[in-house]
């Protein structure tokens, strides 16, 4: 067994060494290049190996890395100023770990301790994470599942013991990208409001410009109690938040409990989230994002319009973008010929998933599509 041969093949075979990257491209032991339409995990929002993000990590290498979670840190508290002004949570909280996974069962722990229920409403093709609450199996009584879009199944649920709805807009990882109509999540806020009932927004993945907005949840007109964040908020470092607004903060004091993990409210994360959230504004990244978006969109849609019977729809939002192909044997060996032309792409059933880098360039789309023009 060789060195590289000892991790433990935990999603499948091991693929291609990825032995840098720079931008929108990784390149591998060999020297070959890959742009990546998948942005790592999702996570590397503001490009592989930002120089700006670095440094801010650099720094706090010299400063302090790592203490306690019994202590404060100023990196932490501005960070946290900074994420709950973004998201309009005056007089809110926050507390930050290291994955996005965490960042889900943390919010949801704190939803069912102030509420005193026990349930947990999702939409069906969402996900909420590797572990713990995401781990429920579908007939566990803790979990209630309602189907995409389905505003009449939303009406007949029973609330009275559901302690938070989590709402994921962008449905990236079982649903190949589909985002829930404003009707639907319009239903869910009402009866959220209604049944005093705490809405999550899981912006782990939509979250930091992904969708042409900051956060996913910004496109819909609801005020969340509980945000969650990870992947962009980094970079590719791994740091995650969870933020509560000002009810939650106060229902909570009076029903604490203790949490705790080993890289809770670190200040070298903190600092890596600071310098990301500092580089969105300097370079105006949402802007650029979404106009990047809106190109994409439309090369996407022509060439739908020139292969009707292999490109069945084009959706999404922003950076967040699938399109569908006839079948998924189409759609997996449409993957696995842009890989071995040099591009990264995601697939799910007959989706083809696209989330590049925010900076990616639009002479890396178009090479992207004319690829596809060439194989699909």
């Amino acid at each position: 067994m060789s060195q590289l041969d000892s991790i433990i093949p935990l999603y499948g075979s091991p693929g291609k060494t990825i032995a840098k990257s720079s931008g929108s491209y990784v390149f591998d032991s060999d020297g070959k290049r890959y742009i990546d339409f998948e942005s790592g995990v999702w996570a590397s929002n503001l490009g592989h190996n930002n120089r700006e993000i670095n440094n801010a990590l650099k720094k706090a290498m010299k400063e302090t890395f790592h203490h306690g979670y019994r202590f404060k840190n100023p990196e932490a508290s501005l960070l946290s100023a900074k994420l709950l002004n973004l998201c309009h949570l005056d007089k809110g909280q926050s507390t930050f770990l290291s994955s996005g996974s965490e960042a889900v069962n943390l919010g949801i722990l704190i939803a069912r301790n102030i509420s005193g229920r026990n349930k947990i409403l999702k939409i069906n093709t969402s996900f909420l994470s590797a572990y713990g609450y995401g781990r429920l199996s579908v007939d566990n009584n803790d979990k209630v599942d309602v189907a995409f879009d389905d505003i009449r199944g939303l009406d007949e649920l029973d609330f009275s013991d559901i302690a938070t709805a989590v709402l994921e807009v962008g449905c990236a990882s079982l649903e190949g990208i589909r985002f829930p109509s404003s009707d639907f999540v319009d239903t869910l806020y009402r009866l959220c409001r209604l049944n005093k009932c705490y809405l999550i927004a899981n912006e782990v993945t939509t979250g930091f410009g992904r969708t042409g907005k900051m956060f996913g949840y910004m496109h819909y007109d609801v005020k969340p109690d509980i945000v969650v964040m990870g992947k962009g908020l980094g970079n590719g470092y791994p740091v995650s938040a969870v933020l509560i607004n000002e009810e939650v903060a106060t229902k909570f004091s009076d029903h604490p409990f203790r949490y705790a993990q080993s890289h809770q409210n670190d200040p070298s994360g903190c600092k890596v989230g600071n310098a990301v959230v500092d580089y969105f504004e300097k370079y105006n990244i949402l802007s650029k994002s979404e106009i990047a978006g809106r190109y994409f969109k439309s090369k996407l849609e022509e060439l739908r319009s020139e292969k009707p019977n292999k490109i069945k729809e084009v959706r999404g939002k922003g950076l967040m973008i699938a399109f569908e192909m006839s079948s998924e044997i189409e759609a997996q060996k449409l993957c696995l010929d842009l890989f071995n032309a040099g591009f990264i792409v995601g697939n799910k059933g007959a989706s083809i998933r696209l989330m590049p880098p925010l900076v990616i360039s639009n002479k890396d789309i178009d090479a992207l599509v004319d690829e596809i023009r060439r194989v699909a």
